[in-house]
Parts: C-alpha cells; structure tokens; sequence
C-alpha cells in the first residue's frame, strides 16, 4: 500500500478516535469555551480580591473600562501602572497627576484628589489645556 492510500484510513481513524474520546468525557472534564462565562469568572475573581468594589466596578475593571469616581487601586487594576506620576506643583495643590501613554489616545493626564479620579487631561502640557473625555471615560455612579 502506497502512503497516498493510507492517508485517508489514517484520517477515519484519527476521526473515530476523537469520537470515543469526546463521548467518553463528562461535560464537566470539558473546557467552559463561552466568553461571557470567561468574563463572569474574571469578574467573580475581582469581587473575591476585592470584596469592597461593586460588580459593576468589577465589570468596567474587566472590560479595561475607566470612571471618573475610581481610587487609584481601582484604575490600576483596569488599564495597569501609569508611566510616571507627577508631583503636585504647588504646597497647597491637592491633586496628583498620572500620566499614561497610548497609541490610541496618545499621552493623558490621570488627575487625582483625594485617591479619586476627578479628570482625565488630553495632551501635551496638562496645566494648559482644557478637560476633555474623549477617552469615553464614564461619569461616577
């Protein structure tokens, strides 16, 4: 027998195999391949670490989601460390700047007062420009 005969039978067979196997598991020894089931999981693990955050905070973490409204543990825990962090100008300034950079929205400014995310700073030089939300940053609850 040629390899070009056997390559069909070893196809059936490779097939059948996997057949018993499949039928043999229980549903319980199979991957959970649903997403919404991935992401309620991950969202479990958020509340288990945190039991202080809300689903719903939970969720926008989750989804790398941001709101004005979240501590600084919390905007860590959605979109990652920020890449430097700016010392307040002034004694008497009660805010902290948080600087982020990427590709999608270039470099912002993450402003803080009190632990709590107050604005999000589009460009350049953060003490001259305007407030703005283009990121899609959601209001507080």
């Amino acid at each position: 027998m040629s390899i070009d005969t056997l390559k069909p039978l070893l196809i059936i067979l490779a097939i059948g195999l996997a057949s018993v196997l499949f039928l043999t598991l229980d549903s319980e020894d199979l991957p959970n391949l649903s997403i919404s089931a991935a992401f309620n999981r991950l969202v479990d693990e958020c509340q288990a670490a945190h039991p202080d955050w809300d689903e719903e905070t939970c969720e926008q973490i989750v989804r790398n989601e941001i709101r004005l409204g979240m501590t600084s543990e919390m905007v860590v825990a959605s979109i990652g460390e920020p890449r430097r962090i700016l010392d307040p100008r002034a004694e008497d300034q009660t805010y902290i700047d948080w600087v982020y950079v990427t590709s999608r929205y270039g470099e912002e400014f993450f402003r803080f007062e009190d632990d709590i995310l107050i604005a999000v700073i589009e460009g350049e030089d953060c003490t001259s420009c305007g407030i703005s939300l283009d990121r899609d940053v959601k209001d507080s609850k």
